[in-house]
């Protein structure tokens, strides 16, 4: 997008005057009196040229403020015009910026004069022509800087759904239950999981972080209101690639009002937090982890007081604890039961601390923990999630201040929203469906990786064994649950039975 972006800059900022300059004249056609820069339109829609952009363009991003709120993107075009919508007495200002192949946006137009529907037009009253808009830097489209809501991707104050079908990505705008716009993003750098959905430029709106299993290779996408305004390879060459560093979450660790990225190696038994500046690493802090069978479980504010902690599971014993950047130690939060995991983190009740999800694979039921200094926890009971599919994530995607939680059928496509309420959470379904190869991503990261699997499948016959041993037959005990040791992200019976066949002196290959 360089070069795309370098033909345009000089191309734009003259297409973005003579874009005011259409809004002017269009108008002038049905409202010749006015005051004011804003200008009146008579009904509910208006339609707006520009000058196209030079260079190799697909489309155009069209970006919406409604009434001095923020700017977002509200639908792409193929030509250089489009017919904006709204409601009388509304105010909207229009902005365009073009993109290319890769998705990745040139540079944003400067605004249009502010547009009013109205139903009638005043008498005309004599008054100076104004003068034509001249170019000037346009607003950052978007929320406030940091405080954004989390999985909000154009700066409504509401979390939007990512949908990947192969690398081709789109973005659901979610307003509730409904699909109010989609849009598409760039397609997924090959052979890339998204790993991280943190607002790591602090800019109100979330960004995307890929992760390629094989090379580690680590992609950031910055994007504001809706759009990839960057993107950059993460510089990594400081982690040996023989100490297996996975991405293991993201949060605001240091309270500055941008997410942080959390990185782990069992080989190393340490975790490595890295602060950004852009698509650059401004800091890098190491702390002490885990060589043993650990997930990260969590990542988020879970005592409120405004930075990041993260939530360890020891897979083998079902232990959890709690570690605080900020802290000396790590904190015991006591063993989880048979067949419960945690499985995230949101901020249910709209308050500064978020808590704990937990969820028993086999019945269904779903808890909500909240966690004092100490670690103890207070357990809110939620209704069961056993036929509703897999967990997909938090976010506020009504908009109250409080997150709601996010469920998907592979079989079936369906997608259930939990928005939260004073009681019992209030089940929704989403009103558009997956489509067969579509899949949610939500950056939830899966800190059991391939290698681990290996090294686990490759352990020498002795006491991690014999340890194992009374897990056979049958014996439930929460020490014999199983971890996700083939990295598909989810419990299932290929990795029982890779427990299974390992505690039993075969190889793991015969549960591939």
């Amino acid at each position: 997008m360089d070069a795309l972006g370098s033909e345009m800059v000089g191309d734009l900022r003259r297409p973005g005057w003579r874009l005011g300059r259409a809004i002017l004249c269009a108008v002038l056609t049905v409202a010749l009196p006015f005051v004011a820069r804003a200008v009146d339109v008579v009904g509910t829609q208006v339609t707006l040229a520009w000058t196209p952009a030079t260079g190799p363009v697909s489309g155009y991003y069209v970006i919406v403020a409604r009434n001095g709120g923020a700017a977002r993107v509200e639908s792409t075009v193929i030509e250089p015009r489009a017919t904006i919508k709204g409601s009388y007495g509304e105010t909207v200002v229009v902005q365009a910026a073009a993109f290319g192949a890769d998705g990745v946006a040139g540079p944003i137009s400067p605004p249009s004069l502010p547009i009013h529907f109205v139903t009638s037009l005043p008498a005309p009253t004599p008054s100076p022509s104004p003068p034509p808009p001249q170019p000037s830097p346009s607003p950052s489209p978007g929320g406030q800087v940091g405080g954004g809501v989390p999985r909000d991707f154009n700066g409504d104050g509401k979390a939007d759904l990512i949908v990947r079908s192969g690398d081709t990505l789109r973005l659901w705008v979610m307003s509730g239950s409904h699909v109010a716009s989609v849009l598409p993003l760039a397609d997924a750098p090959a052979s890339s999981d998204l790993v991280g959905t943190g607002d790591y430029d602090g800019n109100g709106t979330s960004d995307l972080l890929w992760e390629d299993p094989r090379s580690g290779q680590l992609v950031l996408w910055l994007l504001n209101g809706g759009i990839v305004i960057k993107t950059g390879v993460l510089d990594r060459s400081s982690l040996p690639v023989g100490e297996e560093w996975h991405v293991g979450g993201s949060a605001d660790f240091d309270g500055d009002g941008a997410d942080d990225v959390m990185l782990f190696s069992r080989i190393r038994g340490e975790v490595e937090i890295w602060a950004l500046r852009g698509t650059a690493i401004a800091r890098r802090s190491r702390l002490g982890g885990h060589t043993a069978a650990r997930s990260v479980a969590a990542a988020a504010d879970t005592n409120g007081d405004g930075r990041g902690e993260f939530v360890w599971m020891d897979e083998l014993d079902r232990t959890l604890e709690r570690r605080d950047p900020a802290a000396n130690a790590a904190q015991t939060l006591g063993q989880l039961g048979p067949g419960w995991r945690v499985i995230g983190a949101g901020h249910l009740d709209g308050g500064a601390a978020a808590r704990l999800l937990a969820r028993n694979a086999t019945t269904g039921a779903t808890q909500a923990w909240t966690l004092d200094a100490q670690g103890r926890a207070a357990v809110r009971e939620l209704p069961s999630s056993l036929a509703l599919g897999a967990f997909a994530g938090s976010g506020d995607y009504d908009g109250d201040g409080r997150d709601d939680l996010v469920w998907v059928d592979p079989a079936s496509g369906t997608i259930t929203l939990w928005l939260s309420r004073n009681g019992a959470p209030a089940a929704v379904t989403v009103d558009r469906a997956l489509t067969v190869g579509s899949a949610l991503v939500g950056g939830a990261s899966g800190s059991d990786d391939s290698a681990f699997r290996d090294r686990f499948c490759n352990l020498p016959t002795g006491q991690e064994l014999n340890d194992l041993q009374p897990c056979l037959g049958g014996n439930r005990k929460s020490g014999c649950e199983a971890a996700d040791l083939d990295s598909d992200g989810a419990l299932t019976a290929i990795d029982a039975a890779i427990w299974q066949l390992r505690a039993s002196g075969q190889g793991c290959d015969d549960a591939r």
